[in-house]
């Protein structure tokens, strides 16, 4: 009740600053001619988003969250609209919004990075915030050491941690190993904070460069850069430790190579988007696969065609199959069997009975998720996918309904290529797979569907291209909502993800890190208690082999820590405690 009552206040307020520069009759007028001159895709495209959005958030959330999340929207799109008139105010807004959307692709690229660093480092305290991070660092410190996990220590369960595992001898994260290998080089040198950051700013030229050679136009494709660059799910999700960036990378590799291929049989763009799809498997496999589908069947369906076609589509297809082979071979490094994943293994282990993955059946459901996954029907699907795609649409731009409306107009833009339309293909192909995913996921927003985003991006850029190319009156009304949009993200939508996912989120944070370099602890013996999740935030700060570094992290066991401690006698031990209020006292203990 207090964030919609925030949230009330702050659309109050944009309404108000809209009124008060365009004034009560200008802006009944302005309204007015915007909403005469909607035809009928418009007014269809704003119907239908509502009935979809309705619809889900009610299917999902059930009646009273639902209706919390339509007032929302509903709130949010007030807030929009002051801006926008406000910004009706500002002479030449289309020809600014043009010169923007024209700038080099290394402009939003350096912007990306720029912003997701802060986020990363602000917000976020650039610490793992979900165990699936840690685990991710825990193994990409193994890599950075020319190994794939490490000899586990004596007194092991004082070190161990969720989503890492012990088998043959070996002490390794349970993670697919992509990620982790790209991760490696950057703990070698110190600077793993800078990978995600930079491979966000990197996908934007890549992607850019592909619009432009799929035909979507120089404004089109600007814009839709530009909303990737600004858009608060890409931005928190490069300032995290998650493989989900890395993947987006990946793929815009993959689409920058592949066009390459689709238009001139180009083996630079064959040998390219191979290695990004053979990577991409190894860091998401599932994902990879789904988005890349409709553009090899595409071109399969050339290369039959066109037999000039064919040595460059299985060059893509052999490179790209070493990835499913590397992580066959990983899978029988570490478990013993090239078909059991470590994830699997993982999960049957300690949770007997229980499946985690795709699939339907009574089983589905690992156990560690709670006790309200008991089992995963198709009828449990569209609730599933709702949830999923509710957030989705709320963290992509923070206007779901718009953002919902400008996604089904672009659907109907005429003159589209067949590339442009793969790419939405692409992203039915993400959402169709994940149907049989049980797991909802949100945490750092609907992450399954990250690979959709630029499939959105471009709808979006191609709507609002078409708007800026019209005459004159609706050329400045849509560079008025262009505005409205980007001063609606900074001012509305990213502080409520700050707060939703800043630095004491899924209760993890830097405050441990803190306490310890301010209190300028050496050669001591840390054990941190688990209330709060402390673990969480005590393992990512080992450094391995464990024991070189001046303090030493391990779980706080009660009257067994006696027995680390004779382990480590020249150190001084320390109990650290994490209160609700996320500070943490240092004990020294006698």
């Amino acid at each position: 009740m207090i964030q919609l009552k925030l949230e009330i206040a702050l659309a109050c307020g944009a309404l108000a600053i809209g009124l008060l520069l365009q004034g009560p009759r200008a802006a009944w007028r302005e309204l007015r001619e915007a909403l005469r001159s909607m035809g009928q895709r418009e007014w269809l495209a704003l119907a239908g988003a509502a009935l979809l959005l309705g619809g889900m958030a009610l299917l999902a959330l059930g009646p009273r969250e639902g209706l919390r999340q339509l007032v929302s929207a509903g709130i949010g799109t007030a807030a929009f609209m002051g801006l926008w008139l406000a910004t009706l105010r500002l002479p030449e807004v289309a020809r600014l919004v043009r010169a923007a959307a024209s700038t080099p692709s290394w402009v939003p690229a350096v912007v990306a990075a720029s912003a997701a660093l802060l986020a990363q480092q602000a917000v976020l305290g650039n610490v793992p915030h979900i165990s699936d991070e840690v685990a991710y660092q825990f193994q990409a410190r193994a890599y950075a050491q020319g190994q794939l996990g490490f000899v586990p220590p004596a007194h092991f369960a004082f070190f161990e941690f969720i989503h890492t595992t012990v088998s043959g001898g070996l002490w390794y994260g349970i993670m697919n190993p992509g990620w982790p290998l790209m991760l490696a080089p950057a703990y070698a040198l110190g600077v793993p904070f800078l990978v995600n950051p930079l491979l966000a700013g990197a996908t934007l030229p890549l992607f850019h460069g592909f619009l432009l050679r799929a035909g979507a136009g120089r404004l089109a494709a600007g814009l839709s850069v530009w909303a990737l660059a600004l858009s608060p799910f890409v931005l928190f999700m490069a300032g995290t430790y998650m493989a989900h960036t890395a993947g987006l990378f990946l793929f815009a590799l993959f689409l920058w190579g592949w066009i390459r291929v689709w238009r001139d049989a180009d083996w630079l763009g064959a040998f390219s988007a191979g290695g990004a799809l053979a990577l991409g498997l190894a860091v998401r496999p599932v994902d990879a696969a789904a988005v890349a589908l409709p553009f090899g069947l595409a071109l399969a369906v050339r290369a039959i065609r066109h037999p000039r076609w064919l040595p460059t589509l299985l060059a893509i297809g052999l490179v790209g199959s070493t990835g499913a082979l590397g992580t066959l071979a990983y899978n029988r490094a570490v478990t013993g069997d090239p078909l059991v994943f470590p994830q699997t293994q993982y999960f049957e282990e300690r949770f007997p009975g229980q499946s985690f993955g795709l699939g339907f059946g009574p089983e589905m459901g690992s156990k560690v998720h709670g006790p309200e996954w008991p089992g995963y029907a198709p009828s449990d699907a569209p609730r599933v996918t709702s949830q999923r795609s509710v957030e989705w649409l709320r963290n992509l731009w923070g206007l779901p309904w718009l953002t919902a409306a400008l996604i089904l107009w672009g659907l109907g833009i005429r003159g589209a290529s067949l590339p442009q339309w793969l790419l939405g293909a692409s992203a039915l192909s993400l959402l169709a797979i994940f149907l049989a995913h049980f797991y909802h996921g949100i945490a750092y927003g609907s992450r399954h569907y990250f690979l959709a985003v630029p499939a959105a991006a471009l709808m979006l850029g191609g709507a609002l291209s078409q708007g800026l190319a019209a005459d004159s009156a609706t050329r400045r009304r849509t560079g008025a909502a262009v505005l409205g949009v980007v001063l609606y993200m900074i001012t509305f939508a990213t502080p409520p993800l700050v707060i939703e996912y800043g630095d004491a989120y899924r209760m993890a944070s830097s405050s441990l890190r803190r306490a310890v370099a301010d209190a300028e602890l050496d050669q001591a013996l840390v054990f941190v208690a688990s209330e709060q999740w402390g673990w969480k935030s005590g393992f990512p700060l080992n450094e391995y082999p464990l024991g070189r570094a001046p303090v030493l992290y391990a779980q706080d066991r009660g009257e067994e820590n006696a027995t680390l401690r004779a382990a480590y006698p020249e150190r001084r031990a320390w109990l650290a405690t994490r209160h609700g209020d996320d500070s943490v006292s240092l004990d020294a203990l006698p």
